[in-house]
């Protein structure tokens, strides 16, 4: 793999193809840039100039101690976009990922060309988000590992998915530093749907177009977006297609 340094912490990505628009890939919580390896092999090979990452904290990046939210990874992201020339990338993020990928459009909103969230808990319902700090005291409990393969096997598969390749998730998403695994809990426990969203309502003039999917959220995700944007289905009742108007600068 490659790496560049921001400010003493080696960044790792790898990358591939030529053809625009570019393709940038970003991993899930306690995963790397291995876990969208198909998909990387597939646009190098179509003609697409494609970056996938390791995030801050993950794979073989640095891992300081430091705070691991979504503005920090989004601000590493624009930064290698702008050392590696990726002008208008469309942005894939799976999970916290897509998270990260909604951040960056936000934070950074000439940056991107489109945004792809795939199973990314943009809007955690509230039930859901009054878990997390439960969860997370475990995480910081020296049992931390088998707290996160249990969390994660009752939660990320279904019945028919391959035992093998569960196995090798399970080990690898635990493997995970410790301090990396619990501050995106954590970000999640503390950000409302409103705040989130309200990132997206105050950029609505110039926010890429926009997939999204998560059959768990896609509902609230949906009902809380149609305000200001235009939505059209993709499946039913687990993905979305996101335009939001041109606003009139005269």
């Amino acid at each position: 793999m490659r790496q560049l340094e921001l400010d003493g912490v080696a960044l790792s990505y790898e990358e591939g193809g030529e053809g625009k628009p570019p393709v940038l890939l970003m991993h899930g919580w306690c995963c790397d840039h291995t876990y969208f390896g198909p998909q990387f092999d597939h646009f190098a090979k179509t003609g697409r100039r494609v970056v996938s990452m390791d995030l801050r904290g993950h794979g073989r990046s640095d891992k300081p101690h430091q705070p691991y939210t979504m503005q920090v990874f989004a601000d590493d992201l624009a930064w290698m976009c702008e050392r590696l020339g990726l002008e208008k990338p469309v942005v894939v993020g799976h999970s916290m990922g897509g998270i990260v990928a909604f951040d960056l459009a936000a934070r950074y909103p000439k940056l991107t060309s489109a945004v792809v969230m795939l199973d990314a808990a943009v809007v955690l319902p509230s039930g859901v988000r009054a878990a997390i700090p439960s969860f997370l005291e475990e995480l910081r409990g020296p049992g931390y590992r088998d707290v996160l393969c249990g969390y994660a096997a009752n939660s990320l598969f279904i019945p028919t998915d391959d035992r093998q390749r569960k196995e090798r998730i399970l080990q690898s998403m635990s493997a995970a530093t410790q301090h990396v695994m619990c501050w995106p809990s954590k970000v999640c426990a503390t950000t409302t749907p409103q705040r989130r969203l309200g990132d997206w309502r105050c950029r609505a003039s110039t926010w890429p177009p926009t997939s999204y999917s998560h059959v768990r959220t896609w509902h609230a995700f949906t009902r809380c977006s149609r305000r200001f944007c235009t939505v059209r289905p993709l499946a039913q009742g687990t993905s979305a297609s996101y335009k939001c108007p041109s606003r009139s600068t005269r």
